[in-house]
């Protein structure tokens, strides 16, 4: 098993990571778990995906990625990376 402890926004509703639904309980701090096969190199998360109240998602995170598409793209009309 692997995981990732997630810190998600107030306006978060539910993160979607691969088929599952997770809620945000009102902490904001969600543990991400999936079944991952033993290797040497490093276990792939599912896609994440937040979702906000309204149903539109906010950001995704996919299995490679070290930010968030929100992010990046803030970062990117910065022109930071």
């Amino acid at each position: 098993m692997t995981c990732d402890l997630l810190r998600v926004a107030a306006e978060v509703e539910y993160i979607q990571a691969g088929d599952r639904r997770i809620s945000v309980p009102e902490h904001g701090y969600v543990l991400v778990v999936w079944k991952s096969t033993p290797t040497a190199s490093p276990s792939r998360r599912p896609h994440i995906v937040a979702v906000g109240r309204d149903g539109f998602v906010l950001t995704e995170l996919g299995p490679g990625d070290y930010l968030d598409s929100l992010t990046r793209a803030s970062l990117e009309d910065q022109s930071l990376i």
